[in-house]
């Protein structure tokens, strides 16, 4: 492949490759167990997967901060909420929105 056709396939593909970048997401979490509903929201221009992962762990710390206040700081009790969560233990809801600011 000559020099100008790898040129020409970088300046194809990198819009394709930035498409997204930079753009503000927010995610909302909301858990919902015997003690209550956490709501949490993460801001940010991360992917989507990271936004709703650390929406849900502040939702869960908020939980454990509710049913055990010296746990909430507990690295034990927001894994065990976020895998209860994701296993549909407890009750959990997560929507994101692009554009948030």
């Amino acid at each position: 492949m000559t020099k100008w056709k790898l040129l020409a396939l970088i300046a194809l593909a990198a819009p394709a490759l930035l498409a997204g970048c930079g753009e503000s997401m927010a995610c909302t979490t909301e858990v919902t167990a015997g003690s209550g509903t956490f709501k949490a929201v993460a801001q940010g221009t991360r992917p989507q997967r990271e936004l709703e992962r650390d929406s849900l762990s502040s939702a869960c710390k908020q939980l454990c901060a509710a049913s055990k206040p010296e746990a909430s700081n507990s690295e034990a009790c927001i894994s065990r909420c976020s895998v209860d969560a994701v296993a549909g233990k407890i009750g959990v809801r997560t929507t994101c929105a692009k554009g948030a600011r």
